[in-house]
């Protein structure tokens, strides 16, 4: 009995120190997680940040200037891509993280991103966009272009409120913000994935756009570019 009672500890004991290393090593590979996925929230959210605020001083030049070139048409594209590309990821993401019901995220920012996208990709073609062709002139703004980069530049506008809303590193006022990547990385580079302020500006990116497809009684931004 004795023996049998000692054999019933010691198994008790192994079984403990086995759920003490599994939870120990679950912790663990949860808190390398977070790190990693801080890191790709912080580099990819600037990325974000950096294209919204760019887009509007690259509509704002093209009214003024009367003309889109090719290196307008490529750096909207490439922004537009990144806008697709991000806010799908990370509302994605910040589902998996329980910080968002997905009733509530509709995914509109990066279906009407893929249809920018697709407007200034076609203009420049097949050709390759560099240094030396970028100052190249490929639309000259008649009044139907100027009308359809007006509402481009009123929808942007509304994603550069958000950003000015919800990230830290962002100055001025709202038509015009400058974005100081220093203060950026000081207040996301170490926490990203725990402040919530990435699942914030997510989620006002798809309110924004639904609210302005509402009141200008669209379906997509695709009924302006193709119009």
């Amino acid at each position: 009995m004795v023996i049998k009672k000692k054999l019933k500890n010691l198994l008790v004991s192994l079984l403990f120190i086995t759920l003490l290393i599994y939870h120990y090593n679950l912790h663990q590979e949860k808190r390398m997680y977070e790190e990693y996925i801080s890191i790709d929230i912080y580099n990819d959210m600037s990325t974000l940040v950096v294209s919204i605020i760019e887009n509007g001083k690259l509509y704002e030049n093209i009214l003024e200037e009367e003309v889109i070139t090719r290196g307008d048409a490529d750096r909207l594209k490439w922004n537009a891509y990144n806008i697709l590309e991000f806010s799908q990821h990370y509302g994605s993401v910040a589902s998996q993280f329980n910080r968002i019901k997905s009733e509530v995220f509709h995914n509109e920012t990066a279906e009407n991103a893929a249809q920018i996208a697709d407007l200034f990709s076609e203009m420049n073609g097949d050709e390759e966009t560099d240094f030396d062709n970028m100052d190249e002139v490929t639309y000259e703004l008649n009044d139907v272009m100027e009308d359809k980069i007006m509402q481009l530049k009123e929808l942007n506008s509304l994603w550069v409120d958000s950003v000015f809303k919800n990230v830290a590193g962002t100055s001025g006022d709202k038509g015009e913000i400058e974005f100081d990547s220093d203060e950026f990385r000081s207040n996301y580079e170490d926490n990203s994935v725990s402040d919530n302020f990435w699942v914030h500006l997510i989620l006002d990116l798809d309110e924004d756009t639904r609210n302005f497809l509402t009141v200008n009684e669209l379906n997509s931004i695709e009924e302006v570019i193709k119009n």
